[in-house]
This record gives C-alpha cells, structure tokens and sequence, in this order.
C-alpha cells in the first residue's frame, strides 16, 4: 500500500488534539474491570459481552495470572 502525504497531515493534527484533550482531562478512556483467569479467563468476558453483561468497560486479563492447565 503506498503512502499518502493527506493521511500523514491528518494522522499529524489528530494527535495534537487528541494530546490537548487528554492533558484537559476532556478524554478519558473506559474504566478498567481486571478479571481473574488470565488469558484462560477471556472466554467467560467474551460470554459476558455477548450476553450484555458488559457496557462501557474495559475488561483486563492479566497474562500473569494465567495458570495453563497440565
């Protein structure tokens, strides 16, 4: 795919603003919900968004908690 100067302009404003909105506090991200399991545990909070129990959070699973099955 070759390269478009348009898009770099773009990709270059962009983040200057979303940069000021961020020090404003004017953007924030998701809440974070860190789950247990590890990766194991990423097949129950994909379950859990399909059920909708999951809306307008982040669900974390840390890869230091996954305990693989022997």
């Amino acid at each position: 795919m070759e390269a478009k100067p348009e898009d770099f302009v773009f990709g270059s404003k962009w983040y200057g603003i979303a940069e000021l909105l961020w020090a404003q506090g004017k953007w924030t991200p998701h809440p974070q919900r860190i789950e247990e399991g590890g990766l194991i545990g990423i097949n129950d909070g994909l379950q859990q968004m399909r059920e909708s129990k999951v809306s307008g959070e982040k669900l974390v699973y840390r890869i230091d908690d996954t305990v693989w099955p022997n």
